[in-house]
């Protein structure tokens, strides 16, 4: 089985009557949530479900204990998918020490012994979401934990905070940036998708254009964000001054939309993003300190009973006693094991953001780099350029150069004001020979122009 994305969502300390309040509203919703599964009886131990998938039924079960630390609610449902996976969320909440913990974890195994590549899609569950409306201080380490909705920031004043929060060494959570060009981000839905599918788990913030420059002027050009680009900020993990330091990763408007040929481009890109922030968050989101405590209360709670019988079995007894002894044993392994995991996945995260380095091309150069190469070599004679259109102004097309999109139905735009407007706009220049309109690309015009 493999774990596909965890989730950590902790409480501020709570009085006793908002501990309890909130107990009772947290269990409300995930009553709901289980409701809207098909669980007929949310009290029941055990049971099935109709799932999603037609014809197949999900299992569930529960359990509920107590100790001296705290209360202790684990639910895991179990789906099977049309393409032969079984999805298995576990969830787990506590109460302990004044503080609710939430921990939520996806997995995916594959039905049948079959040894082939697979790929997994997951998606934010719902239960995140609705709980991160619940409340709007959930906490994850030193940092809140951002919900479904993009941060719009604009104006310098604005981006001055965006900058200390990104260079903020407490922060523990990655910030998304999505940068606007001409007014508009490169796909009408960029944020809010990003928002949804990044909820519990990265902060997406949207910037103007003077954000985007004021920021560049605080963190540097080579941690820029404008004119369309999408970049993720990960946690620092130290205290630093320079913030050449800061970690991140970019795609340029010209880098997303060139491969964005079929209208799918908004699609992908998030999927693939998602999956990445998930991936990391499974290898170090690990479950609150409380789960382990409570279980390893309980289990010495009735162990001190079973011996507190006058006619316990000292075989039966010793026998539980190596039980405790072992869990606690494998659960101390299993922590260092995630922690190497962890070590691994770090180091291949480092050189794999080398190699981007090395491997550099137009796409992937700083943006400044990008913008100062288009300032420096405008279109030449008999040179092709091809435009992509992401959105109308009431005069003009906002466009972005692009690769060639690789199709062969040109038509001749003999008209195409708006778009010949927007192409005299971004480069200069309207000394064109013939400018064309290509038939197969989808999700936004794309113009061929032989200068």
């Amino acid at each position: 089985m493999q774990t596909l994305a965890a989730y950590r969502l902790e409480t501020k300390a709570l009085s006793d009557d908002e501990l309890q309040m909130w107990w009772s509203d947290i269990s409300g919703v995930i009553n709901k949530w289980l409701k809207k599964k098909g669980v007929a009886d949310t009290s029941s131990e055990l049971g099935a479900f109709a799932s999603e998938t037609s014809g197949a039924k999900g299992t569930f079960t529960t359990n509920s204990v107590s100790s001296t630390s705290g209360e202790l609610t684990e639910i895991v449902l179990t789906e099977p998918t049309k393409d032969g996976h079984t999805f298995t969320t576990s969830l787990a909440i506590t109460n302990s020490e004044k503080v609710i913990s939430v921990y939520l974890t996806l997995s995916a195994s594959i039905t049948g012994n079959t040894v082939a590549p697979t790929t997994l899609y997951p998606r934010c569950p719902t239960l995140i979401r609705e709980m991160l409306t619940l409340r709007s201080d959930w906490m994850f380490g030193g940092s809140e934990v951002p919900d479904a909705r993009p941060i719009s920031v604009t104006g310098e004043e604005a981006a001055s905070v965006l900058a200390g929060y990104l260079m903020n060494e407490r922060r523990t959570l990655p910030v998304t940036v999505v940068s606007d060009i001409d007014g508009e981000p490169i796909w009408n839905d960029l944020p809010e998708k990003l928002a949804i599918d990044l909820a519990g788990l990265s902060s997406v913030v949207r910037i103007d254009g003077e954000a985007s420059w004021a920021l560049t002027d605080l963190i540097g050009k080579s941690n820029s964000c404008y004119l369309g680009a999408v970049r993720i900020y990960w946690p620092l993990r130290k205290v630093v001054e320079d913030t050449s330091e800061l970690r991140s990763k970019v795609w340029t408007a010209e880098r997303l939309l060139s491969s964005d040929t079929d209208g799918k481009g908004l699609s992908r890109f998030t999927t693939s993003l998602r999956r990445d922030v998930m991936n990391i968050a499974a290898l170090v989101v690990d479950a609150p300190p409380s789960v382990r405590k409570i279980k390893t209360e309980v289990s010495r709670a009735r162990l001190s009973e079973l011996q507190a019988k006058a006619d316990a079995n000292s075989e039966e007894l010793e026998l539980a006693r190596l039980f405790i002894e072992e869990n606690e044993t494998l659960k101390d392994e299993l922590e260092k094991a995630k922690i190497e995991i962890s070590k691994q996945a770090a180091r291949a995260e480092a050189a794999e953001y080398a190699l981007d380095v090395l491997k550099s091309d137009d796409s992937d150069k700083s943006i400044d780099d990008q913008v100062q190469a288009q300032a420096d070599k405008r279109p030449k004679t008999g040179e092709i350029r091809y435009y992509k259109k992401t959105h109308s102004k009431p005069t003009y097309d906002v466009l972005v150069k692009i690769s060639d999109c690789g199709h062969n139905s040109w038509q001749a735009a003999n008209k195409a004001d708006k778009a010949k407007k927007g192409i005299e706009k971004l480069e200069g220049s309207s000394d064109w020979k013939s400018v064309s309109h290509c038939g197969s690309c989808q999700g936004g015009g794309v113009w061929k122009v032989v200068w």
